[in-house]
């Protein structure tokens, strides 16, 4: 495998387009797209800038070989993070973060538990959306099987799991509301 299609592996995976990808690099999605293809070498300043931007391994990036991403302790990752909204003049994440940390531990665990309901169904929701968004001149299939019972129940199963997420999501954002109420 090669360095361009390792980027594209990459890109990929941050499910970035090119010009996402490209535009946090300075380049355009044409550089991205000669890189990726092989026309074009990738210069040791894009290499850097790829390791730095995206946290990539750099072994990983020159051979393909250990886990795409560096390994970063938690506090060094928490201070990127942290520096990253406030460099960006995030206040809205920088007042979450300040809030959760004057909470009381019974009301970060609400917070912690909603949080992770609501991460859930955004996981849910957006692999439904790139389905739906993917391909909107894919053919329609002609094979009268291909909606198997199998399938159909699949789908519906996912969406009624999707439905009960939301529904206590919602059900705890109303006890939130009413601990908020009551504080």
């Amino acid at each position: 495998m090669t360095q361009g299609e390792r980027i594209r592996i990459l890109r990929k995976t941050l499910g970035l387009s090119g010009e996402k990808f490209g535009n946090k690099l300075g380049v355009t999605k044409t550089a991205i797209s000669r890189i990726e293809n092989g026309s074009n070498h990738v210069t040791d300043q894009m290499f850097k800038s790829i390791c730095r931007e995206f946290q990539v391994n750099e072994i990983w990036l020159q051979t393909g070989e250990g886990s795409m991403f560096q390994e970063i302790p938690l506090k060094d990752a928490y201070m990127q993070a942290a520096t990253e909204l406030c460099r960006r003049n995030d206040t809205a994440a920088m007042q979450a973060l300040i809030n959760y940390w004057k909470m009381d531990p019974d009301r970060q665990k609400v917070f912690w538990d909603q949080l992770l309901e609501i991460a859930e169904l955004y996981k849910m929701t957006s692999s439904i959306h790139k389905v739906q968004t993917s391909s909107p001149a894919a053919p329609i299939p002609t094979d009268k099987n291909h909606l198997t019972s199998e399938k159909i129940d699949a789908e519906v199963e996912e969406y009624r799991r999707e439905l009960e997420l939301e529904a206590r999501v919602t059900a705890k954002s109303e006890v939130s509301e009413d601990i908020k109420k009551n504080a």
